[in-house]
Parts: C-alpha cells; structure tokens; sequence
C-alpha cells in the first residue's frame, strides 16, 4: 500500500476514492485499477464501489466488496469507446458506500 491517502468525505456523503497512479485503458480493454486502499468493512456489512468516470464502464456496474475481505481494493473498468482513455494520478475514480445486508435463511420448501 501507499503513504497517500487516497479518500476524501464531503460532509455526510459517501466517500470518494482516487487513483493512486495515471492508467491508460485502450479501446475495448478492461483493465484491473488499484485504489491503494485496504479496509475492514464490519460483519454484516458490505462495501460498494460506483463508478464517477464519465467515459468507463465499471464490471457488473457497481463493486462489491465482502466483510471478510482484506486485500487491496481495485475496480475493474471497461472502456467502450474508440479511442484509449488516459486517468490521471489521483482522479476521482469510484464512490464507497458501506450498507447493512441481511442474510437469508434457506428454506426446503415455500409455503
């Protein structure tokens, strides 16, 4: 991990995260973006990642992240144009929203 923090909260709004190095993706290429970041999301919880790039498509929309998760958080980006797409070191990339989730209890049969 870095020694840049790579988050920034406005008031109560979810936070912001940047990249943490300047990518090109070329046309019709998915590309693996490492934010630099590690959390420890709470049991019970899970993390969401939602793009703020207005040229890239984020993988299956939105991001998640699991409780027990404790790797570094990357997002996966498609650019759909056809034309490469340069980010700069430390734009704003993805927004983190952490939201309580309910597990399901298995049923044999519905009634």
């Amino acid at each position: 991990m870095n020694d840049i923090v790579n988050i920034s909260y406005f008031g109560t709004e979810p936070p912001i995260l940047y990249t943490i190095e300047e990518i090109i993706i070329k046309p019709n290429e998915t590309k693996l973006v490492s934010l630099g970041l590690k959390i420890e999301i709470p049991k019970g919880y899970v993390g969401r990642l939602f793009n703020l790039h207005e040229m890239l498509i984020l993988s299956n929309d939105v991001g998640v992240i699991d409780s027990d998760y404790r790797g570094d958080i990357k997002c996966i980006f498609y650019n759909p144009t056809k034309d490469s797409i340069k980010i700069s070191k430390e734009k704003k990339i993805a927004r983190l929203m952490i939201e309580k989730h309910y597990l399901i209890k298995e049923q044999s049969h519905l009634q």
